[in-house]
């Protein structure tokens, strides 16, 4: 597993008071790991730390639930195959990013049958999110990214 931060600010730097746009040093982070379906408790944790570090005031469940279900994407399409996550700070909010070596993408967000076992995580991030979408790799890079972003405060 390799992770990757761009520099902290300088110690001189004020505390964060909320919410903020952090500075472009702080924006992204990015973890490389293998689709293993035990490693979502790394995707989660990922989110989490960037949501403190951040001040996040907005909900705490939402974005550690969209990350858990485009990592499960990621699991399902590519399983044991490296995946990058990427939280990022944006004006509209967090996005949340998987990118898979998959080259097929998941089907669109619908919620199935009551006896279906699967199938739910896009419909789940549809719902949680502002917006979504797949971005397929530029050639000759394999896979495709699946995104989400959510909004920094709760309707907005």
């Amino acid at each position: 597993m390799r992770t990757e931060k761009l520099p902290a600010p300088s110690p001189a730097a004020p505390p964060p008071s909320g919410p903020r746009d952090p500075h472009p040093s702080e924006q992204d982070f990015v973890l490389h790991l293998r689709a293993y379906e035990n490693s979502s408790v790394v995707a989660r944790r990922l989110t989490r730390l960037a949501l403190d570090l951040w001040n996040w005031q907005g909900d705490r469940d939402a974005p550690l639930t969209v990350m858990a279900e485009l990592f499960a994407n990621a699991c399902r399409a590519a399983p044991g195959q490296p995946v990058r996550l990427r939280v990022a700070w944006t004006s509209g909010g967090v996005r949340l990013e998987c990118h898979d070596p998959a080259p097929h993408h998941p089907p669109d967000p619908s919620l199935p049958d009551d006896l279906s076992e699967t199938g739910r995580g896009r419909y789940l991030i549809a719902a949680l999110s502002a917006r979504h979408g797949i971005i397929p790799a530029p050639a000759p890079v394999p896979g495709k990214t699946l995104w989400a972003v959510l909004p920094h405060r709760a309707g907005a």
